[in-house]
């Protein structure tokens, strides 16, 4: 084939090709969540996101769940704290399992997220009403840290393992806010 036809031939495609297409910023890794079975186990990447999120990890009980560190985040200013609510969903009744707060330290590569468990009263959903689970139920369950990094002088770590004391439970969803 001819040069000149060939030179031809690919300006054609270059202009009838689509545009290729143009990706929006994906959203920051707040943390990362996985079972703590082993360093293959899935993993769900938690993201800042409007809303309630389905877990991929849905209805599958574990023992032991482990957040790990989401990303570096380079900036100049310190990014907001932020709350992730983790929850379990059995029927119509929506359980708030626990609460984590989210907050950056500056280190030399950036902004690394830090987290602390918030101890709070235990709450369900059922068809769609709030209602407090009695302190009986609460004192036989519950969700509490396991093992942890060092943590920093306000009681952030930079990873946390937790578990139900009544035993395995999924993490259905969470919400970020």
């Amino acid at each position: 084939m001819p040069l000149r036809k060939l030179l031809t031939l690919f300006a054609a495609l270059l202009l009838t090709a689509p545009a290729s297409p143009v990706f929006a910023a994906e959203t920051p890794i707040v943390a990362v969540l996985r079972y703590s079975d082993g360093w293959f186990a899935p993993r769900a990447k938690i993201r800042l996101a409007s809303g309630t999120v389905a877990s991929p990890l849905a209805g599958t009980a574990r023992a032991r769940w482990a957040l790990l560190p989401g990303d570096t985040l380079r900036q100049n200013s310190q990014p907001a704290e932020r709350l992730i609510q983790f929850y379990n969903i059995q029927g119509n009744t929506v359980r708030v399992l626990c609460s984590v707060m989210v907050k950056y330290t500056l280190t030399p590569d950036g902004w690394k997220p830090r987290y602390t468990l918030v101890l709070q009263p235990q709450i369900s959903l059922e068809n769609g009403k709030p209602s407090l689970i009695p302190d009986e139920d609460t004192a036989r369950g519950g969700i509490h840290v396991l093992t942890a990094t060092s943590p920093d002088g306000d009681g952030f770590y930079g990873g946390l393992v937790f578990a139900d004391i009544q035993g395995a439970v999924s993490i259905d969803a969470w919400e970020v806010q």
